[in-house]
């Protein structure tokens, strides 16, 4: 089985779980705006019928200029929740990560989007130009992997580029184009025709189109500009965290040289006193002093314990169990003579 596992070659390294609950949560709210933003609440047809009634064009500049509103503002949840998802998962083809299924799922998930909507409300999305030029521009920006900028500036952006492509459908001279698709969209252009305003439908929208992009290419470099910023901070970060770790480790070696000695100096007089204390031992044996045996058999076992304890300062697995009872007596062994040994 491990094998198997091992044989897929596409695999899911990671999810940002907060940014794609925040995806989803954009998406759910997306089904809700038709019911926000709609022909009824935003009077798209109202300056549209005023503008063939007297002529006027800038009742047709009006009602171009709220179904743009109107077509972006329905659209940022969608998108912008889409590119979430997209960007919250970490997909590899062969232990390298790949952005291809980042960018078809997000294309993906728009094209649902758009479905459940006319099948809840029998609106139709049309997927045109402006709906591909925008998911492109967020698919962009995923490969480029802005993994330091924060989810609302990302969204900011989306929008920008959303708003500007919205331009395309209202234009006529974009109609050998696949935009403005729509119903509405074509009303607007028809009535333009009639009331000779179709160059300066399109002009507005040249000029729509110029200010928005203009506006994401300054959000987009900027974006840019201080993601590096970060990520160059974050390496300083990692790099002074090495150099504190390289540091400490210097430190603990250096310290366990010294301990190493101080060990050294310290068992070198216990070893001679062991041998003293032996040899004074083997002579109050042989000539049957039992009590001054006993003496240096009590110095030998305190010399013993004292090398035992001086090895367990280096050698971990030298070192003896204690018990409570034990080191309570130590401890007050210590402190008997001292003012506070009642209060321990």
């Amino acid at each position: 089985m491990k094998e198997q596992i091992r044989k897929i070659p596409l695999r899911v390294e990671k999810v940002d779980t907060l940014e794609f609950s925040v995806g989803v949560v954009l998406v759910l709210v997306s089904l809700l705006m038709p019911l926000a933003f709609n022909m009824h609440n935003f009077p798209v047809w109202h300056y549209l019928i005023e503008a063939l009634r007297w002529s006027e064009k800038t009742f047709l500049m009006t009602a171009a200029l709220l179904l743009v509103a109107l077509n972006a503002l329905r659209g940022i949840p969608h998108y912008v929740g889409a590119f979430f998802i997209g960007e919250s998962i970490g997909f590899t083809w062969r232990g390298k990560k790949t952005e291809v299924l980042n960018a078809a799922l997000t294309i993906a998930l728009l094209r649902v989007v758009y479905r459940v909507i006319y099948l809840i409300y029998g609106v139709r999305y049309d997927f045109g130009l402006p709906a591909m030029l925008t998911a492109c521009f967020g698919i962009l920006f995923q490969i480029l992997n802005y993994k330091y900028i924060s989810r609302t500036k990302k969204a900011l952006l989306v929008g920008a580029f959303l708003t500007a492509f919205q331009f395309l459908d209202v234009m006529p001279l974009m109609d050998s184009l696949p935009v403005g698709r729509g119903e509405t969209s074509q009303d607007i252009k028809i009535a333009a025709a009639v009331l000779d305003g179709e160059g300066l439908i399109n002009t507005m929208g040249m000029v729509g189109i110029l200010l928005f992009f203009l506006f994401g290419v300054l959000i987009f470099f900027q974006l840019r500009v201080e993601n590096n910023l970060r990520e160059l901070s974050v390496l300083r970060e990692q790099n002074e965290e090495i150099r504190t770790r390289v540091q400490i480790n210097e430190i603990k070696n250096r310290t366990y040289q010294e301990m190493q000695y101080l060990v050294h100096d310290l068992k070198s007089p216990l070893t001679a006193l062991q041998t003293l204390v032996g040899v004074l031992k083997m002579k109050c044996e042989a000539e049957e002093r039992s009590q001054d045996v006993e003496y240096l058999t009590r110095v030998e076992d305190n010399v013993e314990q004292m090398s035992r304890m001086i090895s367990e300062i280096l050698y971990e697995d030298q070192r003896s169990p204690i018990t409570t009872k034990e080191l309570v007596r130590i401890v007050l062994a210590q402190v008997s003579t001292s003012d506070y040994a009642s209060y321990i």
